[in-house]
């Protein structure tokens, strides 16, 4: 839940106003099942002045990378997980300090570093269950 709300709402300077430009570096290390994930993103953010929805608003924009690694102990070994992310996002300020709205978007690219075998797969659906099915040891 706490990485969500963190990407909620964006880091704004006091005073912040239209055509403005600052530069947010974030550094979290988060517990996952079984492991740990480390995630850095640089995020650039500009300010604007524009209307949303018939209301005069500050526009925050904004532009991100990041990269990421982790581990995690599996039934299979250890298993290794990295990449790399992009993202944008926008989001509308009311005069009043009020939020009005906005959207943001995120594309990771990964690798798992981990085994891949095969093992009989017994589905039960009929009786000729000797399909053998591929399985993702991480």
């Amino acid at each position: 839940m706490t990485a969500l709300l963190r990407e909620f709402l964006p880091p704004v300077p006091a005073g912040v106003a239209p055509g403005k430009a600052w530069t947010d570096t974030t550094e979290n290390n988060d517990n996952v099942p079984n492991g740990s994930m480390a995630v850095r993103t640089i995020t650039n953010f500009q300010s604007s002045s524009e209307t949303y929805e018939g209301v005069k608003a500050l526009k925050i924009a904004s532009a991100s990378s990041s990269s990421f690694s982790g581990n995690q102990e599996t039934g299979g070994g250890s298993a290794a997980i990295e990449g790399t992310g992009t993202g944008t996002g926008v989001w509308y300020v009311g005069p009043d300090g009020t939020y009005l709205g906005g959207k943001r978007s995120s594309m990771q690219n990964s690798d798992g570093l981990g085994r891949l075998r095969t093992r009989t797969a017994a589905c039960g659906c009929h009786p000729r269950c000797d399909d053998v099915a591929p399985e993702m040891i991480l």
